[in-house]
């Protein structure tokens, strides 16, 4: 792995919002081979912290820099089987009709 193959790897590890929320205070660092390496501080979970509400405030609908996405409420809903099955039936019978 190069250097710049390795830095883009752990730039986006380090930027995902599951990481970030983990960053509390207190809360123990760990080195590439496992071991307790520090613990993270107060400014490291502040920062955390604002750059989680950046991260949120850009997904926000109406701020210009990402499409809302619909809410699974939004979206219609959709006919089950026994639905679909009664609609064949009625075309079938217009249909029969309609000869």
């Amino acid at each position: 792995m190069t250097p710049v193959e390795l830095a883009n790897a752990l730039r986006a590890y380090v930027s995902n919002p599951v990481y970030r929320r983990q960053l509390l205070a207190g809360a123990w660092r760990y080195d590439l081979d496992g071991n307790v390496a520090g613990t993270v501080t107060a400014a490291e979970e502040g920062d955390a912290r604002r750059k989680l509400a950046d991260i949120r405030a850009r997904k926000q609908p109406g701020n210009g820099k990402q499409p809302p996405v619909a809410k699974v409420s939004e979206q219609p809903k959709r006919d089950g089987l026994a639905a679909l099955k009664a609609a064949a039936q009625r075309r079938k019978s217009e249909t029969a009709s309609a000869v």
